[in-house]
């Protein structure tokens, strides 16, 4: 999930997804009077003003050919993010590592998130198209990998392979919209891109499901190899933009390589440890306790180095001295908290426990995905057209709590009923939050700082999400490792069905009706612990929104175009 970078909230006939994509840039060239160092994508003066050097003319055709492309990379790089949580119990049974599935989709956003800034400076230094190649290719050769992987861990590395590639492809693809379109049109145009993540959104299960059933769970990733192919022939041969001048060794150098690795090696630390405590190692073993401390030692250091070292930190520190901001980051870290752990282990639901097979599953996850999308897009237009966006957050946060409280208490016997309409609640609070917290973010400071906010806004939400599925993750591995070891017998070894989940219906591992039923309400109860875990995370966002900026947006905010221009 991503977010947008826009001056306020859109306009009214906008998509309002376009919020939720473009979170992920940060448009070239702001400053900053208050002497924030705005790096997550911002260039020198000399930089921004190369990059804005108007385009080689682009006729109707080579435009229309251009949205095409950018429009499909955006679309792999959002379906990337859905399709593979319908294939997780395949993965976990040629695997046969049901306790590492969480790492599948925490690699991906990891990279994807933190690598952000270095693209925008990238794009800078080199130029968008060469950048946006580049992010493009990567992506490739990680879903290849992916698809071709023999082993979990291979798996995981080529997981974080793409995901290096896919954060590149959101922020790119909007700059280049910007680059090429003019002010007045841009809003109308990142709307169409914009839309290519709800299709995505909507479209992932059910490819995921088809493609698992039918043909291999490997083909979510290949399907990736002729479609960016595609993108790349059309941003090599069509794609005119100018080149940026200036000493690129002079400007390389400002790049914050040092924080960005010190701070991805300080929060993977740290994730080891909160998923593998219980499962693979004891939570008291020196390797969980010398984890925690390299990874406290690690973050300080990023902390230092963003303070002292890095001439354009990709994390300003000084933003978290303005309240409001913080407020907002908060909620937008306790958001992802929140949403992932639901997305990811959904589909487990509809297979393991209804015994769905992945097209079914994912058939069923849809309402949680229509709530999402529709939700987004409803609470943008009630915040452009009132300016009106804190009781938003607040609102999400309790339908967040009430839909996975409810959520949780589904079972085997649950009705068709109560599943749409409890995943429906769920999905209409993940998006009321998203769209509304990245409103309540650009709203908490000043408008010369609307960039980076937005940006660490977005970084926050997918660090949450990251932290949220690890902990979620770790703690439905525990619990069901726990229940089914209660089950064990001299004749029944019930600890294989934790990692292969589909062994469950097979009657050489599960013989009796009377066994099947108690193996699966194991799995009732741990899967219901998920969403239990998680109403504390979504009742401490309802907490941190009341300390949100409470005034009404200006009419002028409201209407601002998208991306900064």
């Amino acid at each position: 999930m991503t977010s947008s970078q826009p001056q306020g909230a859109p306009r009214e006939q906008d998509s309002a997804v376009t919020l939720v994509l473009n979170a992920d840039v940060a448009r070239i060239g702001d400053k900053d009077p208050e002497g924030v160092k705005t790096a997550s994508l911002s260039a020198s003066e000399t930089d921004a003003s190369d990059a804005a050097a108007p385009a080689a003319k682009t006729t109707n055709l080579e435009f229309a050919l251009i949205l095409l492309g950018l429009a499909m990379a955006v679309f792999l790089a959002s379906l990337d993010q859905t399709i593979v949580s319908v294939a997780i119990p395949a993965v976990a049974k040629e695997f046969k590592s049901l306790d590492e599935i969480a790492w599948i989709g925490t690699a991906f956003f990891l990279t994807s998130t933190a690598f952000i800034p270095t693209y925008g400076k990238l794009a800078d230094i080199f130029g968008r198209k060469p950048v946006f190649l580049l992010a493009v290719g990567v992506f490739e050769i990680g879903s290849i990998m992916c698809g071709a992987s023999t082993s979990m861990k291979m798996l995981i590395i080529s997981r974080a392979i793409a995901g290096l590639g896919g954060g590149g492809i959101f922020s790119l693809a909007i700059i280049i919209i910007s680059d090429l379109v003019p002010l007045k049109d841009r809003a109308k145009y990142q709307g169409l891109i914009a839309a290519c993540f709800g299709l995505a959104s909507v479209a992932g299960p059910l490819l995921g499901g088809l493609f698992t059933d039918k043909l291999s769970w490997r083909w979510n990733f290949y399907i990736n190899g002729p479609l960016g192919a595609i993108t790349i022939v059309v941003a090599m041969f069509i794609l005119k933009l100018p080149h940026t001048g200036g000493d690129w060794r002079e400007s390389f150098v400002r790049v914050d390589f040092l924080g960005t690795t010190v701070l991805v090696a300080g929060v993977i630390t740290f994730l080891i440890p909160i998923q593998g405590g219980g499962t693979l190692y004891e939570w008291n073993s020196p390797t969980v306790i010398s984890l925690f401390i390299v990874g406290a030692l690690l973050l300080t250091a990023f902390v230092l180095i963003e303070l002292r070292v890095a001439k354009e930190p990709i994390m300003p520190l000084e933003l978290f001295t303005k309240r409001y901001a913080v407020s907002a980051f908060a909620s937008a870290f306790f958001l992802g908290m929140s949403f992932f752990g639901i997305i990811f282990y959904t589909p487990v639901y509809f297979q393991v426990v209804n015994g769905d097979t992945a097209t079914q599953a994912g058939i069923n996850t849809i309402p949680l995905i229509l709530g999402m999308v529709v939700a987004s897009i409803a609470a943008g237009v009630i915040a452009s057209s009132t300016g009106h966006y804190m009781p938003l957050v607040t609102l999400g946060g309790i339908l967040i709590t009430v839909g996975t409280g409810l959520m949780s208490t589904l079972g085997a016997s649950s009705t068709q009923g109560m599943k749409i309409g409890y995943l429906i609640i769920a999905g209409a609070g993940i998006g009321i939050s998203f769209q509304s917290i990245m409103i309540a973010s650009q709203a908490s400071v000043e408008e010369s700082y609307l960039a980076v906010v937005t940006s660490i806004s977005n970084f926050w939400q997918t660090i949450g999400a990251v932290f949220g599925l690890a902990i979620t993750s770790s703690v439905f591995n525990n619990k069901l490792k726990t229940l089914l070891a209660e089950l064990a017998t001299p004749t029944f070894d019930p600890l294989p069905l934790a990692g292969d989940p589909t062994l469950i219906r097979d009657p050489q591992f599960v013989p009796t009706p009377e066994l099947l039923a108690q193996v699966i309400d194991a799995y009732v109860r741990s899967l219901s612990l998920i969403f239990i875990v998680t109403i504390p995370f979504a009742a401490l966002l309802v907490v941190v929104s009341l300390f949100n900026k409470r005034t009404r947006l200006s009419e002028e905010l409201r209407n601002a175009p998208a991306v900064a221009g």
